[in-house]
This record gives C-alpha cells, structure tokens and sequence, in this order.
C-alpha cells in the first residue's frame, strides 16, 4: 500500500523511475531469499509439504515481488497530468531511470573532464 502511494506521488511529481522503489524491491527481494531457500530444502527433504497453503502463496509472493523487482528497472514514459515542463528535446539524462543514474555515474564525471578540458578521451588497456 505504501508502494503505492509512493508510485502515485512520484508519478505527480514528474519522477519517472524511482530510486526508493528500487531499493524497497531490493530489500525486499533479499530479505525474501533466505526463507525461500529453506522453504526449497525442508520440501526437498520431505515427501508431503504438510502447510501446502502456506508454501503457495509464499511462492507466488517471491515470484510476485521478483517481477515488480525486474519492472522497476525500465524506465516509464512520463506522465500526461504531471505538471512539469516537458521540453521537446529533453536531455537524456534528466530522463534516465535510477538503474542508468547509478550504473554509469563514472563515465559522467569522466567525460565532463575530457569535454571541459578539451582533452580527447583516452583508453588505457
């Protein structure tokens, strides 16, 4: 519910890709593993899962929140009723998702040096 209102909020606001959302799917993913996998090892080692109820729908909430893990890595298209400025020509950086931001923050300062300085970019092997 929480996620939600956050997706909601930020969506208002103009964010396309949410780093919280990120993170909170994360965590969630991680914190979920542990029990998944002694879930697998305690099924495996005994012939009738006696909670079958139980062992479902902690399989379908895993798979669930592993799917809305891999969704929050696309970038969504911005949003009709936001209030914010749309240029024609937007810089691709202010667009890109969380993912992109925090997987190529290196190459941002690196080029901005080379570009300023008018220096050519080098490759050291």
């Amino acid at each position: 519910l929480l996620a939600t209102f956050l997706i909601q909020y930020e969506r208002l606001q103009g964010v396309q890709s949410s780093g919280v959302l990120f993170i909170f799917w994360l965590l969630s993913v991680l914190c979920a593993i542990v029990p998944f996998r002694s879930k697998i090892l305690k099924a495996s080692g005994q012939d009738d899962i006696p909670d079958k109820l139980r062992f479902t729908t902690f399989y379908l909430y895993f798979g669930l929140i592993l799917c809305e893990l891999i969704l929050c890595c696309f970038n969504e298209k911005p949003p009709f009723f936001s209030n914010v400025v749309t240029d024609p020509n937007p810089c691709p950086e202010t667009t890109a998702g969380f993912l992109s931001t925090v997987t190529f923050w290196w190459f941002t300062r690196w080029a901005d040096a080379s570009l300023c300085h008018h220096r050519p970019l080098v490759l050291f092997f």
